[in-house]
């Protein structure tokens, strides 16, 4: 089920719902997810402004339409599209508290359980220093940035 993670005016496609989500995301997974307590008038107008391939506006006639006029752009992008790189997105997941598996790292990313493993070892490991450690949660090993 396709599904999006909004952070201040990112947003992260996502192929399945993830297990968590850390507190500075909201999850959306339909149009009534756009609420106008999370989402007042203005953050709609800063999300849509920040999406790429979509001509900035100044304001939405009313906020009907601006809902409608960004759940119909969020639909329209590419599953694991992000603001920012593939690479980036799996470190701040590794960053959040509770870690990330290898499944939710498989899903914000679209990348195979291999290449996750390899970015991992190469790019968070080696070229960028950070340790990692793993925790094994019932059935379910999670990978965190050590702090």
């Amino acid at each position: 089920m396709r599904c999006y993670i909004l952070r201040d005016t990112e947003v992260t496609v996502l192929a399945q719902v993830p297990e968590s989500v850390d507190a500075d995301s909201v999850l959306i997974q339909s149009i009534r997810g756009l609420d106008q307590k999370r989402f007042p008038l203005s953050r709609l107008l800063a999300i849509w402004n920040a999406l790429p391939g979509v001509e900035p506006v100044t304001r939405f006639r009313d906020r009907k339409a601006a809902v409608k006029r960004l759940w119909t752009a969020l639909e329209a992008l590419p599953i694991g599209a992000s603001g920012t790189s593939k690479q980036d997105r799996v470190i701040a997941m590794l960053q959040r508290p509770n870690g990330a598996s290898i499944e939710d790292l498989m899903a914000a990313t679209g990348w195979q359980r291999h290449s996750i493993r390899g970015v991992l070892s190469g790019v968070v490991r080696k070229k960028r220093g950070l340790k990692i450690t793993t925790v094994r949660e019932g059935k379910q090993l999670l990978y965190r940035v050590a702090s």
